[in-house]
């Protein structure tokens, strides 16, 4: 027996989010028993042309988008996850693969879990990825600080993560940054300001008020982000002052949406 839904969540990369979590279906599937849900794909073939001869495995799906998360059961399920995209999801885990791949040695204050093998299938891409074993998820402004830093410098014009959070931050030395679908071009600050603001709203790590002030003239991270990152300072604060303007105009939309 695999064992229950909770323990299932636990063998994937991403530890538990509370408030944060992203919304996720557990399904369980074993040997000899039938599938509850459609899928687009059969695992076990999936699972086999990636490497992995196996039918025991966990499997999430994101909800509302053709997106899947598998966990396979046997000698190398302690190293690997799987992401599977279908439909219009394909070119976003396409693209998250292209920049970890791109992004795979990090440097001595990031590490970027490595890409192990892909299928390529007409409206279906999978693709293996290294698990971080035993990590787990820590609240540090002082971590999230130095990661942003190090984005900053990573790529030879930067690059900006897109999901900087406490959830997508794994424990270790160093620590590992998942889920790389937002990444895009470079924006001074904006990884360590989407850190803090979610750590506020979705997460509840800090108040508004600490997130605020944490952004703000007097809470001293700017400064020190731009000075490490070899940052315009004026340029950064502009950046910054966009970015909470647009996050908080779409938390007040979710917000709206939730209460209709």
């Amino acid at each position: 027996m695999y064992g229950s839904a909770k323990e299932g969540c636990r063998l994937l990369y991403r530890p538990g989010k509370r408030a944060g979590r992203w919304a996720l279906t557990l399904g369980l599937i074993l040997p000899g028993r039938p599938v509850a849900t459609s899928l687009p794909f059969d695992p076990v073939q999936l699972l086999r042309e990636l490497g992995y001869a196996t039918d025991r495995f966990a499997i999430m799906r994101s909800t509302g988008r053709d997106q899947w998360v598998m966990s396979p059961r046997g000698p190398d399920a302690d190293r690997v996850l799987v992401k599977v995209a279908a439909g219009n999801q394909v070119d976003s885990l396409r693209r998250e693969v292209r920049v970890m791949s791109a992004l795979a040695n990090g440097g001595a204050d990031l590490r970027i879990p490595q890409i192990l093998s892909e299928n390529h299938r007409t409206n279906l891409f999978a693709a293996a990825i290294e698990r971080v074993p035993t990590a787990r998820m820590t609240f540090d402004l002082e971590s999230a600080l130095a990661i942003a830093v190090a984005l900053a410098q990573i790529a030879p014009s930067g690059i900006t993560h897109g999901d900087l959070a406490p959830w997508n931050i794994l424990d270790g030395q160093p620590p590992s940054l998942i889920d790389w679908e937002l990444a895009k071009e470079f924006e001074p600050g904006v990884d360590f300001a989407h850190y803090v603001l979610s750590s506020a709203y979705v997460a509840s790590f800090l108040s508004a008020q600490q997130a605020h002030w944490v952004l703000s003239e007097r809470g001293g991270y700017l400064h020190r982000y731009a000075r490490l990152a070899s940052q315009d300072l004026d340029e950064t604060r502009r950046s910054v002052e966009q970015y909470v303007s647009r996050f908080l105009s779409t938390r007040r939309v979710v917000d709206q949406d939730r209460q209709s």
